[in-house]
C-alpha cells in the first residue's frame, strides 16, 4: 500500500500490506514506556500498516496515548478494553493504507470492516484473542462464521487462537484432540486460508521453554492471494513479549536510483580511513585540469566507497543470518528434546 512516510526515500508497490499482531503485557512505570517504545519500532522497522495488540491491561485507550505506539498522528483505532484480569485488545491502522467504514468489538474479538484503499477491496480485520475454554471458544468460531456469511469483501483474521490445528504443534502440554478439531471445521467451513509462517516453530512458550505451542495464526479468505501475490508470514524474534510477534506482509519495492550518501557511523570503522586514503593516493587520475582531476578522483572515491561499503554491509547480513540459524538450532533442539521427555 502507499505509505506515506515512505514516499520520500522509495516508492511502494499498490499491492504493499503489512500488519502484524504483538502480545504486550503492559508493566507499571518505566517498564510501560519501554513496551511503547518497543511496539513504536515495530511499526517503523516493518513500516506497517496495520497493528494489533494484544493482552492490554488498559480500560480506556486516548489518541495521545496511542500515537505514543504509532509515532505519528496519521492513524484510526479501535480497542476492546479490559475487563478484569482479561486483557484487552487494540488495533491501529494507517488511514491512507485503510478506511474504516464500521466495527464490531466484543470482548474477544475485534472486526473492522473497511476499505483498502489502494486496490479498493472491501475487507474486514478480525483480531482476535480466544478465551482458554473451549465452550467461549466454540462460541467465538461461531460468531466469526456469522460475521463473514454476512459480508461481502475479503476477510483476513489474526490473532491468538488459543489452540494448535494439530498435536505437532504443542509441545509440554495436552493436545485436545475435539478443541483442534472445532478450529479446523471453523476454518474449513468458513474457507479461510492459514497463511503459513516463517522463521520460529513456535509463537508461545513458558518462561523455562517447557511448553510451546503454535496457537497464533493468520487466516485469510479465498481470493486475497490474487489481490495480493506475494502474501509471506513471520514469527518474529521474541523481545519484550511472552507470546513471539507475528508479521503478515507483502511488499514488492522499487527503490530506483540511490543517491550517494556519507554517514558518520562510518567514521567508526578502522579500515574506513585507510579505504580513503588508498583510494586518493592510488585512483590513477592525471588531469591537467585540476577541477576536472578533482572530479575524477571524488568520482574513484565514490566507486571505492560503494564496493567498501556493499562488503561492511554483506558481512553484517552474515552475522545476523549466522546468530539466527543458530537461534532456531536451539529452538529445533528445545522442541526435540521436549518430544523425548513427553515419550
Amino acid at each position: 500500500m502507499d505509505y506515506p512516510v515512505q514516499h520520500a526515500r522509495m516508492s511502494i508497490s499498490s499491492s504493499e500490506l503489512k500488519l502484524t499482531v504483538p502480545c504486550v503485557e503492559e508493566p507499571p512505570g518505566i517498564g510501560r514506556k519501554v513496551k511503547k517504545k518497543w511496539v513504536r519500532n515495530l511499526y517503523a522497522t516493518h513500516n506497517l500498516n496495520f497493528l494489533s495488540i494484544q493482552e492490554t491491561k488498559q480500560v480506556k485507550f486516548s489518541s495521545i496515548t496511542v500515537r505514543a505506539f504509532w509515532g505519528n498522528s496519521y492513524f484510526g483505532f479501535s480497542m476492546a478494553p479490559a475487563i478484569g484480569r482479561s486483557g484487552g485488545i487494540l488495533c491501529i491502522w494507517d488511514k491512507g493504507s485503510f478506511s474504516k467504514h464500521k466495527e464490531i468489538i466484543k470482548s474477544n474479538f475485534i472486526a473492522i470492516e473497511g476499505n483498502w484503499i489502494s486496490t479498493s477491496t472491501p475487507i474486514m480485520l478480525i483480531s482476535v484473542y480466544a478465551s482458554q475454554y473451549f465452550n467461549e471458544k466454540k462460541l467465538l468460531w461461531n460468531r466469526l462464521s456469522s460475521l463473514m456469511t454476512g459480508w461481502n469483501g475479503k476477510t483476513i483474521i489474526m490473532g491468538d487462537f488459543n489452540e494448535v490445528r494439530w498435536e505437532h504443534k504443542r509441545y509440554g502440554s495436552i493436545f485436545h484432540r475435539n478443541q483442534a478439531h472445532a478450529l479446523n471445521e471453523f476454518i474449513s467451513q468458513t474457507n479461510l486460508i492459514d497463511i503459513s509462517l516463517g522463521g520460529f516453530m513456535c509463537t508461545w512458550s513458558d518462561k523455562e521453554a517447557l511448553k510451546m505451542s503454535k496457537i497464533d495464526r493468520f487466516l485469510t479468505s479465498e481470493g486475497l492471494l490474487s489481490i495480493f501475490p506475494h502474501f509471506s508470514g513471520l514469527v518474529l524474534m521474541r523481545h519484550l513479549s511472552d507470546p513471539q510477534c507475528i508479521l503478515l506482509h507483502e511488499v514488492v519495492k522499487d527503490y530506483g536510483a540511490t543517491p550517494f550518501r556519507l554517514f558518520h557511523s562510518w567514521f567508526l570503522e578502522l579500515d574506513f580511513v585507510e579505504v580513503v586514503e588508498n583510494s586518493w593516493g592510488n585512483d590513477g587520475v592525471s588531469d591537467t585540469n585540476d577541477i576536472v582531476r578533482l572530479k575524477y578522483k571524488l568520482k574513484a572515491l565514490k566507486n571505492r566507497l560503494k564496493v567498501w561499503r556493499k562488503s561492511k554491509r554483506d558481512d553484517r547480513v552474515q552475522q545476523k543470518r549466522e546468530c539466527t540459524i543458530k537461534l532456531e538450532e536451539i529452538d529445533k533442539v528445545l522442541i526435540k528434546d521436549m518430544g523425548h521427555n513427553l515419550t
